[in-house]
């Protein structure tokens, strides 16, 4: 955002205020492209002491949502002690208007002139006061007015353990929605900052965590108790295929009977052949739902015997089962049924197939991974 900026600077004991007296008033236009701003920005400000470089003498002020209206805005800056300091004072101002992600310095920066400090002679120079200068329990509630510390007069670090008595801040002292995201700096809060199991259920309102809020791979198996997540904590589609890993989940995921056939894309799975037909008919077809479409034998069969029945089958991907049927002489031998399970992933294979190896009829049974298969077939011997 390239904007120029007009600033206007009152500190209060010019208005005859006193009650913060290193508080001054900020007055300032923006403008982008030669036009007025309008709406809200976030600015923040930075104490220097050089117009360009330099150190920065006191902690950044940050001013989310600040109101702009036909470009110019109006706020207060507290640098407390900091304005005491020797030499020159520079500002910086950054800003950030919705939508961007970084501020933008506006340059150059403005020297805070002679007569604004001027008005913050009568605060004590900084570090004269120190707790050697203060008798004990000379500083109670009674003598600080309301608000009359915040945030930005206390140095980040200033405030440790050891000066806060335990159990002297408790969720009685906070109240509701004081603090909130805007009080707290991107990255303020990581691991270390929390005990462990500081915050459980109980501290997170619902739909307070949402995507947002995650880093990518910021949530493992690790970080999931066993039964935490259960179907009522998952919206209807927010789980495809594009958040499951290949090969992440497997048979041993999924409970004996939760996923059936309307649980399914019949379109996407062939589900389990459940029927057969009679002697003397011919599969015609298989449906989506597993059933199975019978037609008449056109030539019809003659000259044989009563079929006999067989059975192959592989368990938990066992690999070939090959059992012996009957001579290819005098004998006819063919599939009758297929039936398969737990094929639950993309290479896993169920097969069966009847064969002749040399003179005899074979029906050979193939699973593979975890997959079952149960093959049948039948012969018949011609009459002599």
């Amino acid at each position: 955002m390239r904007a120029a900026l007009l600033l206007f600077f009152c500190a209060f004991f010019c208005a005859g205020v006193q009650a913060q007296p290193t508080v001054f008033s900020y007055q300032g236009e923006l403008r982008e492209n030669g036009n007025p701003v309008r709406g809200t920005v976030d600015l923040e400000f930075g104490l220097f002491d050089a117009e360009t470089g330099g150190t920065l003498l006191a902690p950044e002020q940050f001013e989310p949502g600040v109101l702009v209206s036909g470009g110019v805005f109006t706020l207060e800056i507290d640098f407390a002690d900091s304005v005491l300091a020797e030499g020159e004072l520079w500002l910086e101002t950054r800003v950030r208007t919705t939508g961007q992600s970084e501020f933008a310095a506006l340059t150059p920066r403005h020297r805070i002139t002679a007569v604004l400090r001027a008005g913050f002679a009568q605060v004590a120079a900084m570090n004269s006061v120190d707790s050697a200068a203060i008798a004990l329990n000379a500083v109670t509630t009674d003598d600080l007015a309301t608000d009359a510390v915040a945030t930005r007069n206390i140095f980040n670090g200033s405030v440790e353990t050891n000066h806060i008595q335990a159990g002297a801040v408790g969720s009685n002292h906070i109240p509701a929605g004081a603090v909130t995201t805007a009080k707290i700096a991107p990255n303020a809060v990581v691991s270390g900052k929390i005990a462990p199991n500081a915050v459980g259920p109980a501290e997170i309102a619902p739909s307070a965590i949402g995507t947002s809020e995650l880093d990518i791979n910021s949530v493992g198996s690790a970080e999931i108790a066993d039964g935490a997540v259960g179907s009522s904590e998952l919206q209807a589609d927010s789980v495809g295929a594009g958040k499951i890993a290949p090969g992440a989940v497997t048979s041993n995921k999924f409970v004996d009977g939760s996923v059936g056939a309307v649980d399914v894309d019949a379109n996407e799975i062939q589900l389990r052949v459940t029927g057969q037909c009679p002697p003397g008919t011919q599969m015609r077809a298989i449906g989506v739902d597993g059933s199975v479409t019978c037609e008449p034998d056109d030539e019809g069969i003659s000259g044989f015997g009563i079929p006999r029945f067989f059975v192959a089958s592989v368990t938990d991907g066992g690999g070939l089962n090959r059992f012996l049927l009957a001579s290819t002489a005098f004998n006819l031998c063919f599939l009758t049924q297929v039936q398969h399970s737990d094929m639950d992933s993309s290479g896993e294979e169920g097969s069966c197939e009847v064969v002749i190896a040399g003179t005899s009829w074979f029906l050979d049974a193939f699973a593979n991974t975890d997959a079952n298969v149960e093959c049948r077939a039948a012969c018949l011997s011609m009459l002599q």
